[in-house]
């Protein structure tokens, strides 16, 4: 699967499930770890789908990130959604512990001085535009 079909047959569907049923969290949580998808397969294109390091794979999704800022908080959410808890070092920087899935208000994530609403809004990891 190419990043063209990756994006259209996956992403999207998971983005307008999530989009008509804003309160059923899995479908929120598949399309925030989809889209966290869409650089690594932009990465893979950009470097020919051959046989690449993943250094090389990792150095090309940062560089889309910077690009696409918004796939920052996109990787944020989703990494964090993830694997329960972020950390930097030692240094607790997110969790989802605090997240409730039957409980819409409760879908956000705090990570150091950002707050993640992720249903949506300015400081969100899934958006509308």
């Amino acid at each position: 699967m190419d990043a063209r079909d990756f994006f259209a047959t996956v992403v999207t569907e998971n983005y307008h499930e999530a989009k008509a049923d804003p309160a059923n969290f899995r479908k929120l949580w598949n399309a925030l770890v989809s889209m966290n998808s869409v650089a690594e397969y932009l990465a893979l294109n950009h470097l020919g789908y051959g046989s690449v390091l993943r250094k090389d794979i990792d150095t090309e999704a940062a560089n889309i990130r910077k690009i696409y800022v918004d796939l920052n908080a996109v990787k944020e959410c989703a990494d964090t959604l993830k694997h329960v808890r972020r950390h930097i070092g030692q240094q607790l920087t997110g969790t989802s512990t605090g997240v409730v899935s039957g409980d819409p208000t409760s879908w956000e994530l705090q990570d150091g001085s950002t707050l993640y609403d992720l249903r949506g809004g300015p400081r969100s990891g899934i958006r509308d535009d």
